[in-house]
């Protein structure tokens, strides 16, 4: 077994050194002492093809392999570590969307999200009605910043399943 990088990879990790050591390190005590949304880093990792790594080619990603997304984090690792959280976050969202999520899903967020122009999130928490109640106050009181992401109907769709999943904790 070979384990050493290809030429590829090891052109990839020079140019994502230099970009973390440019963009990224200089800025990073600021982004951690605010609480600052590196925004203007986010874009640019988009750009690059960061986030979509793992995304599937046909939404617009990488579909790279497991050792090239490695060698990204690492990479953007020495800039700044809370970078990685987006290509982490990106790829996840890249493997399961792309493997499970209908077309229109797909079509909706994959190529956003490889862009750099969707933040993905993802949400752990415990069961029980509290979450629900949380979950809708959260929705609610976000509402215009939720609107501005989902359509409308979505929107709606949203705060109607939160409201189903609380009722079914309840019973």
């Amino acid at each position: 077994m070979d384990l050493a990088f290809s030429p590829e990879q090891e052109e990839l990790a020079r140019t994502l050194r230099q970009f973390a050591r440019r963009e990224l390190a200089p800025r990073s005590a600021q982004w951690d002492r605010t609480g600052a949304f590196p925004s203007e880093a986010w874009r640019r990792m988009g750009e690059l093809g960061l986030l979509g790594l793992r995304v599937p080619a046909a939404h617009g990603g990488q579909d790279a392999d497991a050792l090239t997304f490695g060698i990204a984090m690492e990479e953007i690792g020495r800039g700044d570590f809370s970078c990685t959280y987006g290509i982490q976050l990106a790829g996840l969202a890249g493997e399961i969307l792309g493997q499970s999520a209908s077309p229109e899903i797909q079509a909706r967020w994959l190529p956003p999200t490889a862009r750099g122009e969707a933040v993905v999130a993802l949400a752990l928490t415990e069961d029980g009605e509290a979450l629900f109640d949380r979950l809708r106050d959260v929705a609610m009181r976000h509402d215009q910043r939720l609107r501005s992401t989902l359509s409308d109907d979505e929107a709606e769709q949203l705060l109607r399943l939160l409201d189903k999943l609380r009722a079914g904790v309840e019973q």
